[in-house]
């Protein structure tokens, strides 16, 4: 679930204007910082990852 989430803020990232602790909050972290921490520790050279 949590990838699902990190895969749909990388896409909101690129693609929208919104601030990082909106995206946080419309991808489902309650928490900006649990946000920042999920999606710097996720592996993004997974070729799965790429949407």
């Amino acid at each position: 679930m949590t990838e699902g989430r990190i895969l749909l803020a990388k896409n909101l990232l690129v693609s929208t204007p919104l601030a990082i602790k909106q995206i946080a909050y419309e991808t489902g972290f309650s928490q900006s910082s649990y946000f920042n921490q999920s999606v710097s520790s996720y592996d993004w050279h997974d070729a799965s990852a790429v949407p």
